[in-house]
C-alpha cells in the first residue's frame, strides 16, 4: 500500500511545518488528493490516522478534498500553541 508511505511523508511535513510554528499539537490537516493520483482517500485517511498515534498529530482532525487532478498537497493545518 502506497499510502502508508504518501501518509508518513505527509506526516512528516506536517510536524515539521508545527514546530517551526512552535506548536504543540496538530489540531486538523487539510489535504487534497486528486481523482487521477492513484491515491485511494479513505486508505490514505486510514494510513495517516495510523501513524499519527503518539506524535503531535494524534487525534488531529483529517479533511480530505477530492480534484479532478494528479496532486497530493499538504494545504493546511491547525495548531495548538499550548
Amino acid at each position: 500500500m502506497h499510502e502508508l508511505g504518501l501518509a508518513q511523508e505527509t506526516l512528516d511535513l506536517a510536524v515539521a511545518a508545527a514546530e517551526k510554528e512552535h506548536g504543540a499539537k496538530i489540531i486538523s490537516l487539510r489535504i487534497e488528493i486528486g481523482a487521477m493520483s492513484g491515491v485511494e482517500p479513505e486508505a490514505f485517511r486510514f494510513a495517516l490516522e495510523t501513524i499519527a498515534g503518539n506524535t503531535m498529530a494524534d487525534h488531529a482532525t483529517i479533511i480530505i478534498e477530492t480534484t479532478e487532478g494528479r496532486e497530493l498537497n499538504l494545504l493546511s493545518l491547525e495548531v495548538n500553541h499550548v
